[in-house]
């Protein structure tokens, strides 16, 4: 006789995916950490100032390693290689806000303060409902992404601190990236199939540096 396992700290105890919905559903987080490379790639070059500049970059490798560990364990699964691709192409409102903010300081707080809990949120919602023994290849990728996660999100938290970008800076534009989030549980993650950031992507003329820095001229040769 079996004997089904019960969690008293979830909402319910019993609910635990199973493998289509572990595959479902990991797909979901892989296209929001696969975005969040992008967007973050993107502004390392729209961003001025080193701390934030060196801060987005270690962001940006730990978030494309995390997304490379989770589509492998996708391919575990039986995935397939469309599928991994649609995956690659689909996004939703709040990223491509992030993507289009006014400024690095309004990406950063739409960044630490709403997408990033946001995604801590549901990697733990999908950590606790992996079966016992079961899946212990995703728990041991969820648990590294999740601890990573809230190290970016302390670190970008600190930076805004220390520029002094209050609670209040952004609340507007903070709001509009709430509304745009995907959906765990929706039959389609809430994710926009057919876009994805960077699709039109955002070039600068050339990188923000600080303005104290001296930028020298470029001489062709010849």
């Amino acid at each position: 006789m079996s004997q089904i396992v019960r969690d008293y700290s979830r909402v319910v105890p019993t609910e635990y995916h199973d493998v289509a919905q572990n595959a479902k559903r990991l797909a979901v987080l892989h296209s929001v950490i696969v975005e969040l490379t992008r967007v973050t790639g993107g502004w390392i070059a729209r961003t001025p100032e080193l701390p934030e500049k060196l801060a987005l970059g270690f962001i940006t490798f730990e978030d494309s390693e995390a997304a490379t560990d989770v589509e492998r364990r996708l391919r575990e699964l039986r995935a397939s290689d469309s599928e991994i691709e649609a995956n690659l192409r689909r996004t939703s409102d709040a990223l491509l806000a992030l993507e289009r903010a006014e400024d690095c300081y309004a990406y950063m707080a739409g960044l630490a303060r709403v997408v990033k809990p946001a995604l801590v949120a549901d990697l733990r919602r999908h950590l606790e409902a992996a079966p016992p023994y079961v899946d212990e290849p995703s728990v041991r990728i969820l648990k590294r992404v999740i601890a990573e996660q809230e190290g970016h999100i302390a670190k970008l938290l600190s930076l805004l601190a220390d520029r002094q970008v209050g609670w209040q800076a952004y609340r507007g534009f903070e709001e509009r990236v709430r509304g745009g989030l995907w959906d765990l549980h929706a039959p389609d993650g809430g994710l926009t199939a057919g876009t994805f950031v960077g699709q039109d992507p955002i070039l600068p003329e050339r990188p923000a540096w600080p303005a104290a820095v001296r930028q020298l001229a470029y001489e062709e040769e010849g």
